[in-house]
C-alpha cells in the first residue's frame, strides 16, 4: 500500500465519518447533553412547538443542565439519570421560576371559607410532582432522540 493511497483512504474515511456525524448516524463523542438538548429544543421550536411549551421546556432544562448538562452523550449512563431523578425530588431543586402576588388577603379568605394550609397546599404538591414527571419525560425524550439518531 503506497503512502498516497493510504492518505487518500484516510481522507475518505474522515469525510465519511463527518458526514455520518452530521446525519446523526455516528455519536459525536464531544457533544454534551446540554448542547444536544438545546439543539433538540431548537429543532422542535422550528417544527412548530408552541412558545409557552418552549419556554417551559427551557426552564426545565435549567435544572437538567446544572445536573447532567456537562456530561458528554457518549458518557451519559443510567446511574447519572437515576442520581438526577433522585435529586429532582429534593426540596428547592425544581423551582417554578415565577413569583405570585396575592390579589386579596389570603388569611381572611381562608378563615371565611374554613380552609387549612394543608388543603390549600395539596394542589401545589400535585403541581410539583407533575413538574418532576415532565422534567423526567423531557430528559427521556431527548435521550431517545439521541440514541435513535433523530432529533
Amino acid at each position: 500500500m503506497s503512502d498516497k493511497w493510504a492518505e487518500k483512504e484516510a481522507q475518505h474515511i474522515a469525510v465519511q465519518f463527518e458526514s455520518e456525524v452530521l446525519q446523526c448516524y455516528q455519536l459525536d463523542n464531544w457533544q454534551t447533553f446540554a448542547k444536544y438538548a438545546a439543539y433538540v429544543l431548537d429543532l422542535k421550536k422550528r417544527n412548530g412547538l408552541k412558545q409557552p411549551v418552549y419556554e417551559r421546556y427551557t426552564h426545565l432544562l435549567e435544572s437538567t443542565d446544572s445536573a447532567i448538562g456537562h456530561i458528554k452523550l457518549a458518557e451519559l449512563h443510567s446511574q447519572h439519570l437515576n442520581a438526577f431523578y433522585k435529586n429532582l425530588g429534593e426540596d428547592g431543586v425544581l423551582t417554578a421560576g415565577f413569583k405570585a402576588t396575592p390579589k386579596a388577603n389570603i388569611r381572611a379568605a381562608m378563615k371565611s371559607r374554613k380552609l387549612s394550609m394543608e388543603r390549600i397546599a395539596a394542589p401545589l404538591v400535585l403541581r410539583r410532582n407533575s413538574l418532576l414527571s415532565r422534567s423526567r419525560m423531557l430528559v427521556e425524550e431527548i435521550l431517545r432522540a439521541s440514541s435513535s439518531g433523530n432529533a
